[in-house]
């Protein structure tokens, strides 16, 4: 497995500390939220902001592309109408 990801507004994390997870999540134990690198980008908006992101199928035409919100040339899209300072943290792969 590849490198994981904590994405926070909090930018003077030293340690991560396990938390108690949300009661929805079904998990019992606490835990450090991490994604991996492909998902990385569905969290680079805040909390409490709509996150949503587009990327093209293999089998996109450069129309369909163009279609995306947010045009650019990137492989994938976003759309946010919140602003604010997010760090992201690369966790040590020992741990």
């Amino acid at each position: 497995m590849g490198p994981l990801f904590h994405v926070s507004e909090d930018g003077a994390i030293r340690r991560f500390e396990p938390r108690p997870p949300p009661v929805e999540s079904g998990l019992a134990e606490p835990v450090v939220w991490a994604v991996d690198g492909a998902r990385l980008p569905h969290y680079l908006l805040p909390r409490d902001c709509p996150r949503v992101a587009f990327a093209p199928r293999p089998g996109s035409t450069a129309a369909d592309i163009a279609r995306l919100p947010a045009s650019s040339s990137s492989k994938r899209r976003g759309s946010s109408a919140c602003a604010t300072t997010l760090y992201v943290y690369r966790l040590p792969a020992a741990s």
